[in-house]
């Protein structure tokens, strides 16, 4: 017969046994399952840092692109204003004679040329020279030029509210001009108010030659300041001609192009064609001024007369007034004084 006991505990024992390997079973099975967990964890981890670091890297690889190319398109920018910069300097090296109301300087290389045909003349009297004072605009000019003692004729402004006193000012004077301003070929130049332009209509041109002989009722003889793009075409020059021919006026060519078409308007409307020889004053050099005196008076001793045209400028009135014995040799005369030279058929 069976011990029931001896059975009973082997069962038991079975029992026990089979709760171990579960139970060892059921551990193996939750440390895989959070190592493989853990694993994951730190894998997925892992590969987000360096997804991460991917994008990181990429935007740095971004910014310095997107900074190369900001160096490149400055330094384009820079070669650009460089050229510009070298384009202005040869216009301005081109231009360097534009000074003193765009007053141009021929180099004297036509001048030059002018003077080998003039031929030298039988006078047996000083050659005569007049010289033009272009700009006149304030009392204290019109004070220095008095005080020169110099027979210089005067060329006023038309009265704007920057020089509204030109009118009354010429009264000082028995011998004077208008100085009429034109549009000039630099864009950039400052104009004065109701500057004449290519583009103004003849009853606005015959308009402000009415005001001018209104505000100067003595005047006869008006010259361009600046100019060179108006006088140098042959529309604006003719509507000017007709309208200063309507009010008895004579025009007097400052020459601040070489392109001018005053002579042939004036050979059209059979008058005396009047133009500068010389600009004095393009340098506020006193030695400069004198030289250039000497070539216009070179000019009245070859051809019988010469014009020459300055400004009020502080250097100018000192060099006239130092510049008597080298006026000695010709005789200064006012720019009506020499018209009617002209108009007798002495010159």
């Amino acid at each position: 017969m069976v011990n029931k006991k001896s059975t009973k505990s082997k069962k038991n024992s079975i029992f026990n046994n089979q709760k171990i390997v579960s139970f060892v079973l059921f551990f193996v099975i939750i440390l895989i399952g959070g190592s493989a967990f853990i694993g994951g964890y730190y894998f997925a981890k892992s590969t987000i840092k360096e997804k991460t670091k991917i994008v990181h890297d990429d935007t740095k690889t971004k910014k310095a692109l997107k900074e190369l190319q900001r160096l490149v398109d400055e330094n384009i920018k820079l070669k650009q204003a460089h050229k510009e910069t070298e384009t202005k300097n040869k216009l301005k090296s081109k231009q360097k004679k534009l000074v003193n109301s765009e007053v141009v300087d021929y180099q004297e290389n036509v001048k030059k040329e002018e003077i080998k045909h003039i031929k030298p003349v039988i006078y047996t009297t000083k050659p005569k020279l007049v010289i033009i004072m272009d700009d006149m605009s304030f009392f204290s000019q019109v004070k220095s030029l008095k005080h020169l003692g110099i027979k210089i004729t005067p060329s006023f402004f038309p009265p704007t509210k920057r020089h509204s006193k030109t009118a009354v000012y010429a009264k000082e004077f028995n011998h004077y001009m208008v100085h009429f301003p034109m549009q000039a070929t630099n864009p950039n130049f400052k104009e004065e108010a109701n500057t004449l332009h290519i583009d103004s209509s003849y009853n606005f041109i015959k308009g402000r030659v009415k005001e001018i002989k209104k505000d100067f009722p003595k005047v006869k003889f008006v010259n361009n300041h600046t100019g060179s793009k108006f006088t140098s075409d042959y529309n604006s020059m003719n509507k000017l001609y007709i309208a200063l021919n309507k009010y008895n006026l004579i025009f007097v060519d400052s020459k601040t192009t070489y392109r001018t078409k005053a002579p042939i308007l004036a050979k059209k409307y059979h008058q005396i064609l009047i133009s500068r020889d010389v600009f004095l004053d393009n340098k506020p050099d006193i030695i400069y001024i004198q030289n250039q005196l000497k070539k216009a008076i070179k000019i009245a001793k070859q051809r019988g007369y010469a014009i020459a045209i300055c400004h009020p400028h502080t250097k100018t009135f000192e060099a006239l007034a130092k510049s008597k014995s080298i006026l000695k040799n010709v005789e200064v005369i006012y720019i009506d004084e020499l018209y009617n030279l002209f108009k007798t058929n002495k010159l």
